[in-house]
């Protein structure tokens, strides 16, 4: 059976350049597309005040997700971002 997982990041704080919030995305999205399905991928409009992302994602039984979450947090901690948002939960298609 699958995990599916939400994974959401920001500049809110504003720390990032343009080319260095590209870059964490970039990072981020290769651990997400590594990891396994993603269902969904989208942000703010680029001309929003703040900058944020999330990926959908479905990761299949083999993959080990307190991995993928370590990751997670290592991706974000060299971009010196203080947090990203990750739920966690059985997803269910009606």
């Amino acid at each position: 059976m699958s995990t599916y997982i939400t994974v959401s990041i920001g500049n809110t704080d504003n720390k990032l350049t343009q080319q260095e919030w590209h870059d964490f995305v970039d990072d981020m999205n290769d651990l997400m597309e590594a990891s396994g399905k993603v269902h969904f991928f989208g942000g703010s409009p680029t001309y929003a005040k703040w900058q944020n992302v999330a990926w959908i994602l479905e990761i299949p039984e083999i993959v080990d997700i307190h991995a993928v979450i370590n990751r997670i947090k290592l991706i974000r901690s060299m971009w010196e971002q203080e947090s990203a948002f990750v739920l966690i939960g059985d997803g269910v298609f009606l």
